[in-house]
């Protein structure tokens, strides 16, 4: 069993040598700014309509 995850973390470090130039460049921190407003909106209207 300590074999196992031994081998899992150095399954885990190898990483691409080449990035994938087909995939787009995301930025996370404006996705993750938007599905935050989205959450507290919802949250907030959630709210507005128990009341």
């Amino acid at each position: 069993m300590i074999r196992q995850v031994a081998r899992r973390r150095q399954a885990n470090r190898q990483e691409p040598l080449v990035e994938d130039p087909r995939k787009p460049v995301r930025d996370t921190r404006t996705r993750n700014r938007v599905f935050l407003m989205t959450v507290v909106a919802a949250i907030v209207v959630g709210f507005w309509l128990t009341r």
